[in-house]
């Protein structure tokens, strides 16, 4: 499934700013804005655009589909850019154009680092490139954990893991890689589970209140709902799972940050599938 694009209005903030003082009629055509007033204009704009996000649900928003891969008996996943592989930081959620995956083609034993797969695919299932040296790479291994190091080389048909595997794997291990970490979301608008099969299924997202009132939240299975508590600090847990996933590979995300532009870019809306523009002109007459 392919991204839209970007969505560029041609107005920059000074512009915007200029015109909405034009309409006020504090500046003729052609005036010269003092940078005073355009600085507390500018601020104005700012704390509008926050203001509408907040509580009238329309915002200035970079809108991106996410990867979170989960790991058997794990409910808890932090979400930023922090962490090491094979450490307590160890979570791993990434933009879906990070994701390099193959499958394996055979049974790989404990102490392993060559690891071979059939093709590297993207996300959408199409060939791509090999991974690069010091990639993130995961393993999912026999026991459905994954093995996380990264990548010492990569072939068309192999990878070389730097940490050899604690245990063997099945004849059809997953195997992940991506270059990036996460950035922090400032939310999150929704989420579904997709299998290695590629089904989907789609995951609730619950409030604080609901989450605090489960009974368990370590329960194990299909996840069927999820809780984001957007207060935490990024090196700290984020992202609850009331139920982890067993013998499944990722979770989607479709997560938001804040894209303000300064005076001299365009500003921008990005998102996945569809693209809307920014509704800011008409609440400034």
């Amino acid at each position: 499934m392919a991204y839209t694009g970007d969505q560029v209005w041609g107005l920059t903030r000074d512009e915007i700013v200029d015109g909405a003082l034009r309409k006020l009629g504090e500046y003729d055509e052609g005036d010269t804005v003092p940078a005073g007033e355009r600085t507390s204009a500018q601020i104005a704009l700012n704390a509008m655009i926050r203001e509408w996000s907040e509580i009238d649900n329309v915002g200035l928003w970079m809108e991106e589909r996410c990867f979170l891969i989960l790991n058997r008996g794990v409910q808890r996943y932090k979400l930023g850019p922090a962490g090491t592989p094979g450490t307590d930081d160890d979570f791993h959620a990434f933009l879906d154009t990070e994701l390099i995956e193959g499958t394996g083609t055979a049974i790989e034993p404990a102490a392993e680092t060559v690891i071979a797969v059939d093709v590297w695919v993207d996300y959408a299932g199409n060939a791509t490139a090999t991974p690069a040296a010091n990639d993130v790479v995961g393993v999912r291994l026999a026991d459905l954990s994954i093995h996380w190091t990264t990548v010492a080389s990569a072939t068309s048909s192999s990878v070389t893991l730097n940490t050899g595997l604690p245990s063997a794997t099945t004849a059809s291990a997953k195997v992940y890689t991506y270059t990036n970490r996460l950035p922090r979301p400032a939310d999150i608008f929704y989420i579904y589970r997709e299998s290695t099969s590629r089904n989907a299924a789609e995951v609730d997202m619950i409030g604080r209140e609901q989450f605090e009132r489960l009974s368990l939240k370590t329960n194990t299975g299909v996840p069927t709902s999820a809780f984001y508590d957007r207060s935490l600090h990024p090196t700290t847990p984020a992202d609850d799972f009331p139920s982890c996933m067993f013998g499944r590979s990722r979770t989607v995300l479709t997560t938001t940050s804040w894209c303000l532009s300064p005076s001299s870019t365009p500003m921008r809306s990005r998102r996945t599938r569809t693209t809307r523009a920014f509704p800011v002109s008409g609440r400034m007459h």
